[in-house]
């Protein structure tokens, strides 16, 4: 049976603005990374793993090393520093590995990488070595799997519990690098899969009487092809608070906000001077195809106090999540005695008007990761079924249903705000009595429900209470609404996929054949054809709904209906 969909635009610009102003396309890949791989047979080397459940970090510190400093000649006779680690198939546990500039490590598809207890698994923040005075940023490296096809696996689970910190990945003065090809087993633990952190740089700056130690950002970047599962809420795979010139692709993450952009109280950010505030922002985060799955939300964006600049994420995928995409005003903290005192800091905020979030799909469910402070959203009739039990390591969320499909207070007024565009929002199975974006952290909440014990968790704060929500009256009406909008950029793009809708068969543009993707509304492969030599590809076997088709030959995706 096919479910009719309402097309409608959400465009949060000025009502005189064309789609063009501002349009981003996303910059050559060789602006996130243009590695340098030393391939002589002196710069190749492999290691193993050792036997029992030893730690093998200095073993692998070691090779590591060694490749770093050690000069070899390549094929054109240049000496160069560097090369090529291969870890073979086999479990490894090690914590504060230190990678190094021009060594990039390649992971067979059976490599288990463990924490060796709490801590930073591996480390990319640019220190002195072997006496080369002023080498204090890591560049020209790679953390990966073999290939795009062939994934490695990081087991936090199994060292760690519920609570426990471990990064896997801690980037800080680095430059010019990729991570990629990761499978992920987290248990609830603290912190991120990856973490983007300032690092130290030489020199001091600042007045005389505020002089700091000079930092780095991380820059140049390109993350692709990770997915975790088991993610504590309060993080995620991705966490960046500092950063400039990063790529995200194919990211997804079961639980955790999958990417969190958010500058924290912690690692001294909240305290540096002016100098080195201008350095440690996020700006040019770029992200494509980024999905969570029973978890808070796929994009998170919280400014804090710093000015930052501009984010542009699109094809996001949510599936019985809290939300989608949740976008937070700056803001300082004051007078609180367990932190630090901002007041003279500004109140922080993304580039308005150039930060967009596009293309995005949401799926209701009942398994979401909900906290305390958005159980007020939640219509009266579905607020039993979320649990009063918290989630481990994290006591202020609750599984629960889906709330919304995006939280937007980031230009509710005042101080902090800023305007992202959001464009194109596909939203399936929600209640007609939940808004789409929630705009406005008092009108668009549910109060005095009847349901117990979950009201005995429900925190409404005091200034918030009784205020009035036009969606209250009739709340336990339980028709489900579908929707569908499309953005304007596609109305020509559905042209180059004929016929559309099809029945049995679709023909694209000969320049996009090649290695294909489709993927179905809620984001996942459904179709993967490779050394497409043809410009036609059988739909039979899909089912009638909504597709997105993806060729390797370009960053575009195109949309196309089955019949």
């Amino acid at each position: 049976m096919k479910i009719s969909k309402k097309i409608y635009w959400i465009l949060f610009l000025p009502i005189f603005s064309k789609f063009t102003v501002n349009a981003q396309d996303l910059p050559p890949l060789s602006t996130f990374y243009t590695p340098t791989i030393h391939t002589a047979a002196a710069a190749q080397v492999s290691i193993g793993p050792s036997s029992g459940t030893g730690n093998d970090t200095n073993r692998i510190q070691s090779a590591i090393n060694n490749l770093a400093v050690n000069l070899t000649t390549d094929s054109n006779g240049v000496s160069r520093k560097g090369g090529v680690l291969t870890l073979t198939n086999g479990t490894y546990r090690f914590r504060g590995l230190i990678l190094r500039s021009n060594v990039h490590i390649r992971c067979q598809s059976g490599v288990v990488l463990e924490p060796f207890g709490p801590g930073d698994m591996i480390i990319a923040n640019g220190t002195d070595i072997g006496g080369c005075i002023g080498c204090r940023t890591t560049q020209n490296f790679s953390f990966t799997g073999i290939s795009n096809n062939s994934r490695f696996t990081i087991n936090i689970a199994n060292r760690l519990n519920p609570g426990n910190g471990s990064r896997s990945f801690r980037i800080g003065n680095a430059r010019n690098f990729k991570i990629a090809n990761i499978n992920v087993i987290d248990d609830f633990t603290k912190f991120p899969t990856i973490e983007f952190l300032p690092g130290q740089a030489q020199g001091m700056v600042g007045p005389s009487n505020n002089r700091q130690q000079r930092v780095a950002a991380p820059t140049r970047g390109f993350v692709e092809n990770i997915s975790g599962t088991g993610y504590n809420p309060g993080w995620g795979v991705i966490q960046i608070q500092v950063g400039n010139t990063i790529y995200f692709r194919n990211i997804e993450g079961t639980g955790g906000a999958t990417i969190r952009m958010e500058s924290g109280l912690g690692e001294g950010l909240s305290t540096l001077n002016t100098e080195n505030r201008t350095i440690t922002k996020m700006d040019a985060i770029w992200g494509r195809f980024i999905r969570v799955i029973n978890g808070r939300c796929a994009i998170f964006a919280s400014p804090h106090t710093h000015i930052q600049g501009f984010f542009d994420m699109r094809n996001i995928t949510a599936i019985s999540s809290e939300f989608a995409v949740f976008l937070a005003r700056g803001f300082r903290t004051i007078g609180s005695p367990n932190r630090p005192d901002e007041s003279n800091f500004p109140i922080g905020t993304f580039q308005s008007n150039r930060s967009t979030v596009r293309n995005i799909t949401t799926t209701f469910g009942n398994t979401a990761q909900t906290r305390t402070q958005e159980l007020r959203y939640m219509p009266c009739a579905i607020r039993d079924r979320a649990s009063t039990t918290p989630i481990p390591g994290a006591g202020n969320f609750y599984p629960g249903p889906s709330v919304a499909q995006i939280y937007n207070i980031a230009n509710s007024g005042g101080g902090g705000s800023y305007n992202v565009k959001i464009i194109g929002l596909t939203a399936n199975n929600y209640r007609n009595d939940v808004v789409d974006i929630i705009t406005d952290e008092g009108a668009n909440d549910f109060e005095n429900c009847s349901f117990t014990p979950i009201e005995n968790v429900l925190f409404v704060p005091n200034a918030l209470k009784n205020t009035p929500n036009p969606l209250q009256v009739g709340s336990n009406k339980s028709i489900l609404k579908s929707k569908f909008s499309n953005e304007n950029e596609d109305d020509s793009t559905l042209e180059r996929i004929i016929p559309n809708p099809s029945t049995n068969f679709i023909n694209i543009p000969k320049t996009l054949s090649d290695n294909i993707l489709i993927y179905d509304i809620s984001g996942k492969l459904v179709k993967q054809i490779q050394n497409l030599k043809s410009s036609t590809i059988s739909v039979s076997d899909l089912s009638t709904g909504l597709y997105f088709f993806k060729s390797n030959l370009n960053d575009k995706v195109y949309k196309f209906y089955v019949k």
